[in-house]
């Protein structure tokens, strides 16, 4: 399976590890729990599931990385105030996952930056 190839090359490279889980967490857990002592840390990214599987996450000490998405609905926001300070990073997947007004975690966003105009990108 190529997924447990990257964690042969990162016990032998001593590298860390990134995730991201799409409806497999489950297979991701199995995974995880079997190659665990192979790397030596290891990021959930764009973490948006259960108080529950960020429970199972943290046991494995795994870091956990939000994003926009992991705020969308009040289970997401009171899923992420479980995370621990010393365990959460902050992350982006700009521009495709900003923060969007329907999201439940939106009320919450205080700091508004001026958003670049198509041209601004195409600038000599």
């Amino acid at each position: 399976m190529i997924f447990e190839k990257h964690f042969e090359l990162a016990e032998e490279f001593k590298l860390p590890m990134f995730f991201h889980i799409r409806s497999a967490f489950s297979d991701f857990t199995y995974l995880i729990e079997k190659n665990r002592e192979k790397f030596s840390r290891g990021m959930v990214h764009c973490f948006t599931g259960t108080a529950e599987e960020l429970q199972e996450l943290l046991k494995m000490d795994l870091f956990i990385g939000v994003t926009a998405l992991s705020f969308r609905t009040e289970e997401n926001l009171e899923m992420v105030k479980q995370i621990p300070l010393d365990k959460l990073l902050i992350a982006t997947n700009g521009p495709f996952s900003c923060m969007n007004p329907n999201f439940a975690g939106y009320q919450f966003v205080k700091t508004q930056f001026k958003t670049a105009e198509k041209e601004d990108y195409n600038a000599d």
